[in-house]
């Protein structure tokens, strides 16, 4: 993939670390998106209570240069993070 064109990339996080990859990458100015849903979280009736969390686990997309994604794998500033294999 040569140029500057920004695509959305599929990656796979380790260790279900969606949310602090998530962060990372808002912090680095990088469009990102995790898909998310409300879980019921076990308790009894009356303590039981809703959380956000991602609805699939150890993915994330990215939209940015490949380029830059590479720069974010290799040196590992975001060291859980792999692109996943896409059949074309």
């Amino acid at each position: 993939m040569c140029g500057a064109s920004k695509v959305w990339f599929p990656m796979e996080v380790a260790y279900s670390h969606e949310l602090k990859v998530k962060a990372e990458s808002e912090r680095l100015k990088i469009e990102n998106f995790v898909s998310m849903t409300f879980k019921l979280m076990d308790g009894d009736m009356e303590n039981s209570h809703r959380e956000l969390m991602p609805a699939i686990n150890d993915s994330i997309s990215m939209y940015s240069i490949q380029d830059r994604i590479c720069q974010l794998k290799y040196p590992k500033m975001l060291h859980s993070l792999r692109l996943l294999d896409l059949v074309r």
